[in-house]
């Protein structure tokens, strides 16, 4: 239990290192959660930690004391030093590591929780279900999510998001192509090329050294296409690729193989931790997303991608969110704060 505690909404903010026994794999975390006034960890402050054991048996046990400070910092140690003691006095061994030491942990980003969004709005009936449900039509025109189907090699494309090489490991585990290209470089001088970040995540994912093909010089989307499929062909024929890529950029990335390779087909699987995920608006999401509404526009205008249909209710979603951007912008408006129930936790 961390030492952080904080008045929100009423309820305490408490800092919680939490662990969930799965079946096959174990969820650990370090994370500030809320919890309510009525649970007991609620009551617990200053230097002093909890555990909380909720079991199928014993029900629900919490284990309460002192957890900083001098006397109660020393009798600790003393104690640990005193049973150390008594084992080599008696031959004997204290307990060991339990039969979930072996179990793979799950990835902060896979845990299912609660969360909290938090938009400046307009304190007035319905402005908030207009954003979240502009952000919605936004989300599911931009974010083309395709069923995993064979193909020839998976296409990363370049970014900070490093669920894109997760789940491209992830695509080639379940056999979708044998071949990943990662294509991208520095994203800042002096930093190493995304690529080679991104396939040293594919090696510690378990993908096959060989299986990886780097390209190491790509700037942007369109170099990305270009270099990576040049530098793919140098090792098989390219008729199929399954494209993962920073969610919001999954329609573009499609449509700039469209324009640069039409005879190739692509399918698209975004760097999402599942089927059918959506991210929770937040006002940075918001002028993502409208960012690359925009650049399909630009884009496909310029001959960079290929043409490009925009849905009214997409134009009329964007609409909605820059309005409300220019409205929270303008009048700073209240912050209104919404919580989804057993919603997943999804990085941008």
């Amino acid at each position: 239990m961390l030492g952080l505690r904080r008045a929100f909404r009423g309820e305490p903010l408490e800092g919680l290192d939490d662990a969930d026994d799965g079946a096959e794999q174990v969820s650990v975390r370090v994370h500030p959660a809320m919890i309510p006034n009525s649970h007991p960890l609620a009551t617990v402050g200053g230097a002093f930690n909890a555990v909380f054991v909720r079991s199928k048996a014993a029900g629900e046990l919490m284990f309460y004391g002192p957890g900083a400070g001098g006397a109660p910092t020393a009798s600790a140690v003393l104690g640990d030093l005193v049973t150390v003691a008594r084992h080599r006095v008696s031959g004997s061994l204290g307990p060991g590591e339990s039969n979930y030491a072996a179990r793979p942990v799950v990835p902060i980003s896979e845990a299912v929780t609660r969360y909290h969004v938090s938009l400046d709005v307009h304190d007035q009936p319905g402005v908030l279900a207009a954003v979240a449900g502009a952000f919605r039509t936004a989300w599911d025109h931009l974010v083309v999510e395709d069923r995993p189907a064979a193909a020839d090699a998976i296409v990363c494309f370049g970014s900070r998001h490093w669920r894109v090489p997760e789940r491209a490991a992830s695509l080639w585990r379940d056999g979708v192509a044998p071949l990943i290209v990662v294509t991208g470089g520095p994203a800042t001088e002096g930093e190493p090329p995304e690529a080679d970040r991104f396939a040293a995540v594919l090696r510690r994912e378990g993908v096959a050294p060989d299986a990886i093909v780097v390209e190491r010089e790509a700037r942007h989307t369109g170099e990305n296409v270009e270099l990576g499929l040049a530098a793919l062909d140098r090792r098989a024929a390219v008729g199929r690729v399954a494209l993962v890529s920073w969610p919001l950029a999954a329609r573009r990335c499609r449509a700039t193989i469209e324009a640069a390779r039409p005879g190739v087909h692509a399918a698209c699987a975004p760097a999402l931790p599942g089927p059918g995920v959506r991210w929770a608006p937040s006002w940075r999401r918001i002028r993502l997303a409208l960012g690359e509404v925009d650049r399909l526009g630009r884009y496909a205008a310029a001959g960079l991608i290929a043409p490009q249909v925009e849905p009214a209710a997409v134009t009329a979603a964007a609409a909605v969110l820059r309005g409300a951007v220019a409205d929270a912008s303008a009048h700073h408006a209240p912050s209104v704060v919404v919580e989804a129930a057993g919603a997943r936790r999804e990085p941008q």
